[in-house]
């Protein structure tokens, strides 16, 4: 009893550590740890508490109760919990009302296979793990588990396939664009040059556009035809729009029809949009008469946006504040995309660089001196 050195399939070194309670006659498994030093904290510390009476035995709780306690509780808007709840259902299907603390990493893999073979998408999947781990994760801050089924590699966890995004060269914009229905093409053209997520862009109204600074200020966005706050304060921005952008808007606003609540971009009968009606009888349509390539989402235009930013030469800070990101990562992970022709004007600004009359650094200096030895020595 103690502390068990041991080594996991992928070679990595791990410390076990455990106590015997002598007034139970069982083993309280303590926890797993990636340095001695960690592990042998542990044992002291719960070696003292068990010695003290401190370890306690662990609450019971069915996995369907600890699902719902978690929901309750956590601190998100309730869309996102009804995401939370519809993600967690297939767990809650499996095990239903499993003492939470008979929940081992081979049901978690099992489960997670079985949402493979069904052909649900690798995406789904990873977030059904994500989820799983967090409640797992409250489980043990609660008292109901002592580690998390969850931890560590799941075998069975699907790889996500690849969406790097290309994005869409100049030609090919001007095409989204021509094709764009009249009454919508300010509302395209304004997604692609301010980022906008699709509910943002849809929730504006005709008050938070000031066309004299040729700004738009994101209050909120659109859900289920109500404005409601954004999901984060990252959220809640002002972005720059270009001038030409600003008069397309100041035409579209003065063609807009009496509304309660003055949308920027409604329905041409002034009603706020559906956004699985608009992409089925608007966005596909234009994508299809555009002729560019046919799996371009709506959301690809904030993905456009980003990487364009990025080619002209905008910082990572400038880009996350004006996209509403809360963390940079996000940004250049999922939203920048490599252009078709970067790799050739790349090597034509090096070369541009290197063969510049007036060397900016020593580096280029040093390689003409070179070249200059080579030729003497020829």
């Amino acid at each position: 009893m103690g502390i068990k050195k041991y080594k996991t399939k992928t070679g990595k070194t791990r410390y076990g550590v455990n106590v015997f309670d002598k007034s139970s006659g069982k083993t309280r498994w303590i926890g797993t740890y990636k340095n001695a030093d960690d592990a042998k904290l542990a044992f002291s510390d719960a070696d003292r508490r068990n010695r003290l009476g401190e370890i306690l035995e662990r609450k019971d709780i069915e996995f369907d109760k600890l699902v719902d306690t978690y929901l309750e509780r956590i601190a998100v808007q309730e869309k996102t919990r009804n995401e939370y709840r519809n993600t967690l259902a297939p767990a809650r299907t499996a095990w239903q009302s499993r003492n939470t603390r008979s929940l081992t990493k081979e049901d978690v893999e099992e489960l997670i296979a079985s949402r493979t073979a069904f052909g649900v998408h690798p995406r789904q999947v990873i977030k059904l793990r994500t989820r799983l781990s967090q409640v797992m994760n409250a489980a043990i801050d609660w008292g109901y588990l002592a580690t998390s089924p969850c931890a560590g590699r799941i075998r069975s966890l699907p790889r996500m396939p690849d969406s790097s995004f290309r994005p869409l060269l100049d030609d090919e914009v001007q095409a989204v664009i021509e094709a764009t229905p009249d009454w919508w093409r300010p509302a395209v053209m304004t997604c692609l040059a301010s980022g906008l997520r699709q509910g943002e862009l849809f929730g504006l109204q005709v008050n938070d556009v000031d066309l004299e600074a040729s700004t738009i200020t994101v209050r909120g966005q659109l859900q289920d035809g109500q404005i409601q706050r954004t999901k984060t304060s990252a959220g809640m921005r002002t972005v720059p729009i270009p001038e030409i952008v600003a008069s397309v808007l100041r035409e579209h606003i003065a063609r807009l029809p009496d509304m309660d609540v003055p949308l920027l971009f409604p329905t041409q009968r002034g009603c706020p949009v559906s956004k699985s009606n608009w992409c089925r009888r608007v966005w596909r349509p234009t994508v299809v008469a555009s002729g560019v390539r046919t799996d371009l989402k709506m959301h690809d235009l904030r993905k456009q946006f980003a990487s364009v930013m990025v080619r002209q030469g905008r910082s990572v800070a400038y880009l996350q504040s004006v996209m509403g990101h809360r963390s940079p990562t996000t940004t250049l992970k999922w939203y920048v995309g490599k252009f078709d022709d970067e790799s050739e004007q790349a090597m034509k600004d090096m070369n541009d660089w290197l063969c510049h009359e007036d060397p900016p650094t020593h580096s280029v200096a040093v390689l003409r001196n070179t070249e200059d030895v080579d030729a003497d020595a020829a």
